[in-house]
């Protein structure tokens, strides 16, 4: 069965445990104010028939360990959801991860990007008067989201990215949207994870066809080793 790996991640103080409940339609993942995962945690879910994995790792928090481990296990992924809290300025993070992640694909161009879905959390805090009657944004508060998004697009340096805002909070607000992109992308996702295991798979076969040779170099030589100089000179006179 095929299986997409997507991570939901965000810089620190966006706790991404709220978001994989909705993606998952259940509350299974620890959830609070700020980031609560710690360690990486696995979810699955489906989307579209398609099963997934939510990789929930831990939130950058500006740390030398914490973002090496992240940077390590980016570019094995097959979707990244991206999330940024709207009431949140600070977006110099997010900003750099990302731009590190289409540099790593930019420099290796025999490898697809996996797609990015960035989704802007937190709408609810942004907004007077939550919740809205019926759950309907006023003209006036479709602007101020409007803005907000743009905004990040700007601060995260990616005109295109086309956040999704949502709120995560009850009672949740546009996360049927939300599912919708994710599963729009599935189908760049599979691309994305059968690109990287056939270059995973040819480098592997390289890997092992160099060890084969070396085994080969060294085994010849041991038996060259242990030929007397009798057998040696026989082997040259025979030769010519």
């Amino acid at each position: 069965m095929t299986r997409v790996t997507a991570i939901p991640l965000s810089a620190s103080l966006c706790a991404t445990g709220s978001l994989v409940n909705a993606l998952r339609g259940s509350d299974l993942a620890e959830t609070d104010v700020v980031a609560a995962t710690d360690r990486a945690r696995t979810y699955s879910c489906e989307f579209d028939g398609v099963a997934t994995f939510l990789l929930d790792l831990p939130g950058l928090d500006g740390s030398k360990r914490i973002t090496e481990a992240v940077m390590k296990d980016l570019p094995s992924t097959d979707m990244v959801i991206w999330t940024i809290r709207a009431n949140r300025p600070a977006r110099e993070i997010d900003r750099a991860v990302l731009a590190y992640f289409h540099e790593h694909f930019a420099t290796r161009p025999e490898r697809r990007m996996p797609p990015v879905v960035v989704v802007v959390t937190g709408i609810d805090q942004i907004l007077r008067g939550w919740p809205y009657a019926e759950n309907l944004l006023s003209d006036e508060a479709m602007g101020l989201v409007a803005d907000v998004v743009a905004a990040v697009a700007v601060d995260i340096g990616d005109n295109g990215a086309r956040p999704v805002p949502v709120a995560l909070v009850e009672p949740e607000w546009n996360t049927g949207t939300l599912r919708d992109r994710v599963q729009a992308h599935l189908g760049e996702a599979l691309m994305a994870q059968r690109n990287r295991l056939r270059v995973e798979n040819r480098a592997s076969l390289r890997q092992e066809a160099a060890r084969t040779g070396r085994g080969l170099r060294h085994g010849l030589s041991l038996i060259g080793s242990r030929m007397s100089p009798k057998q040696k000179t026989d082997d040259q006179g025979d030769a010519t």
